[in-house]
């Protein structure tokens, strides 16, 4: 699978494309494409714990619908814990588990990987501010979940990704907008809840995509 692609001269119509060349269909101005959830999963099926890291792993990356999935999936669960008080703190793929509907759950009760262990790879997933010394909060969480989001989309390095991602024709232009406004470096520019982000991905899946791209995937 690839990433959805903008719109203009290397746009493509629907007629006569499959699903899956739909989904890799530009995205520009207020066109729509459609995504199907067997598209999202395809990835997962097989795995013994399928998550969104073993499927980068391997080098893929997810069109703009089922991306958008994971983010919301993913912020939803971070907007409960943020309404308890809790900080997850320490988002990446390994804990993103891609279900057979290609729907996402952040695992919540896995402890951060020990410093410095193959295993961590936390860096590019924390937010500037936490890695400078202050401590978590919910926009650092909004950071992390919009990093996963990033690498969903274009298997691209959280750091330095976004200036990739902004040079990258087979971004759509939606996408960037929610990467730029995630990733800000800036927590105060950043959405100021993990609910914010979920109305602003509700705005952009119903302009740019099908209307029922929630159920589809």
């Amino acid at each position: 699978m690839t990433p959805s692609t903008e719109g203009g001269s290397n746009g493509h119509g629907r007629s006569g494309r499959s699903p899956g060349s739909a989904m890799r269909a530009a995205v520009g101005g207020r066109r729509k494409v459609t995504a199907t959830a067997d598209e999202a999963a395809s990835f997962v099926r097989g795995d013994e714990r399928p998550t969104l890291q073993s499927f980068l792993e391997r080098g893929g990356s997810l069109p703009a619908a089922p991306a958008l999935l994971v983010l919301d999936d993913v912020l939803g669960t971070l907007e409960r814990l943020h309404a308890a008080g809790i900080t997850h703190g320490h988002i990446r793929p390994a804990i993103v588990v891609v279900g057979g509907e290609g729907r996402a759950r952040l695992e919540e009760s896995i402890p951060p990987p020990a410093p410095g262990s193959a295993a961590s790879g936390l860096l590019g997933y924390v937010a500037p501010e936490v890695r400078n010394g202050r401590p978590a909060t919910p926009q650092a969480d909004v950071y992390s979940a919009t990093a996963v989001f990033l690498e969903a989309l274009t298997n691209l390095p959280p750091l330095g990704g976004v200036e990739q991602a902004r040079r990258d024709v087979s971004v759509a232009v939606f996408a960037r907008g929610l990467l730029e406004e995630g990733l800000h470096p800036d927590p105060r520019r950043r959405p100021q809840s993990a609910g914010r982000l979920r109305a602003d991905i509700a705005v952009a899946g119903n302009a740019f995509l099908e209307d029922d791209w929630r159920s589809r995937g």
